[in-house]
């Protein structure tokens, strides 16, 4: 039988395990060839809301949910600017990468007095091929954006709209951290 005493067990109790926390940014972007932006690019501005859904699970954080991502105002020239969409809500034992899908994109984009309505969403089993169908794509990690030590990016995914052009990536991140034991 092994005993520990007093210091050597406070010792033990200071341990940290490795954990996760994960989050998901997403970045718009406006085609060249979207209709009413077409040669007015730099003056189309978008409104659209955009609805995900997320299920993470974990034995000691579980989520399961629709996120619902608001691109009001967004300007066609500020393609690329990533932003935070969902996180976990605390550091978890690694269960694997977070599953999500975009539900729809809702909304509309103008310029040069023209708006197009924009009701896009996935092809489903079952049901007629959408006018404005979401098709999405994996796309390997790219390099180019900086990371700290503990992170890792997971997945990157490109949802692309077939009629109204909107581009939209979401990209999953992994950052370790530590769970007391």
């Amino acid at each position: 039988m092994l005993a520990l005493s007093g210091p050597a067990f406070a010792q033990v109790g200071d341990l940290q395990a490795p954990g996760i926390k994960h989050r998901l940014e997403a970045s718009f972007a406006l085609d060249n060839t979207a209709s009413p932006a077409g040669e007015h690019r730099s003056q189309a501005r978008a409104d659209l809301t955009m609805r995900v859904h997320v299920s993470d699970h974990a034995i000691d954080s579980d989520y399961m949910g629709v996120v619902t991502v608001d691109l009001k105002s967004v300007d066609a020239e500020q393609d690329g600017k990533a932003k935070t969409i969902w996180e976990d809500v605390a550091c978890h034992r690694d269960r694997g990468l977070p599953k999500f899908f975009i539900m729809d994109i809702r909304g509309s984009i103008a310029a040069d007095g023209k708006k197009l309505e924009v009701m896009a969403v996935p092809r489903r089993v079952g049901k007629h091929v959408p006018d404005d169908e979401v098709v999405v794509q994996r796309l390997l990690p790219d390099s180019a954006r900086p990371r700290t030590p503990g992170e890792e990016l997971g997945v990157i995914v490109r949802a692309q709209t077939k009629r109204s052009q909107i581009r939209i990536n979401l990209g999953l991140t992994a950052t370790r951290c530590s769970l007391p034991l």
